[in-house]
């Protein structure tokens, strides 16, 4: 039986800690930093954007991302 692990992993400076199955950790700690990347993007078009419309926008940007690629495939 696989282990739970909690990882921490921050966004947009806060860090929250992430319950993952052993062996996840590496891919977690990943969408993490891309979630940061697109924030870091989005952060530099316009910095009186709001965090919760921020993590709104990251987050279409990323399913945008997800079915671009699964059309893809």
């Amino acid at each position: 039986m696989s282990e739970t692990l909690t990882v921490k992993i921050e966004i947009n400076g806060v860090v929250y800690p992430v319950s993952c199955m052993s062996g996840e950790e590496d891919r977690l700690i990943k969408s993490g930093k891309e979630v940061n990347r697109v924030i870091a993007d989005l952060s530099k078009i316009s910095e009186t954007v709001g965090e919760t419309r921020l993590l709104a926008m990251t987050s279409l940007i990323l399913a945008d991302k997800l079915i671009e690629n699964e059309n893809i495939i």
